[in-house]
Formats: structure tokens, C-alpha cells, sequence
């Protein structure tokens, strides 16, 4: 199964009501511990991972590419350097769309 990639709060939160069995990746900031929020999220809201196996350590206020199932409770965080320009970050998504990179999550 591929891997969906998710790149606003909307698409996070369709998924999380629709699609939890399905493992997705994003570019997310920690807020503290357990919790995380992506770019352009106007709301309060925030992603409570504290009931997840936890795979990969965490640092407030850093971004990361987070592949996670909520079905499965589990997340792995992986460092993302640097803040996403609008290029970089058109440049990270056309990779995530290429075989090469969706083979490594089937």
C-alpha cells in the first residue's frame, strides 16, 4: 500500500476521520512531547501522539517528517531541516510522487 502524503491540516484531519487505517507521512512541528501542528493550521488544534509507540526522538518547536497510522498507533518522527520555503517544499513533494520514493514505504 502506498504511502499517502498529506500536505495541509485539512487533508490531517480527512484522514484521521476517514482513513486512519491507511499509514501517511507529513512535514509536522512538534509542539511539546507528544503533540504536533503543521504549517497553515489557524486553529489550536494539534495531533496528541502520547498513546503511540514512539519511534524517533523529538525536540519542540522542529520540524519533522512524520510517517504515522492511527489505526496502528504508531509514529515515527524524522528530523527535517531548516524552515520549508514554498520551493523546497514543491521540491519534497514532487519527490514524495516519484516510484523511487513511494517503493520505499510499500
Amino acid at each position: 500500500m502506498p504511502l499517502t502524503f498529506l500536505r495541509t491540516w485539512g487533508e490531517v484531519c480527512d484522514h484521521y476521520n476517514n482513513e486512519a487505517e491507511k499509514t501517511f507521512a507529513a512535514i509536522m512541528t512538534i509542539i511539546d512531547e507528544f503533540c504536533t501542528t503543521m504549517e497553515g493550521n489557524d486553529s489550536d488544534a494539534s495531533l496528541d501522539f502520547s498513546d503511540f509507540t514512539k519511534y524517533g526522538a523529538v525536540q519542540s518547536g522542529c520540524q519533522y517528517l512524520v510517517i504515522a497510522n492511527f489505526g496502528l498507533n504508531v509514529v515515527q518522527f524524522l528530523p527535517f531541516e531548516g524552515t520549508v520555503d514554498p520551493q523546497s517544499w514543491a521540491d519534497f513533494i514532487k519527490l514524495t510522487e516519484s516510484d523511487e520514493f513511494r517503493s520505499l514505504f510499500v
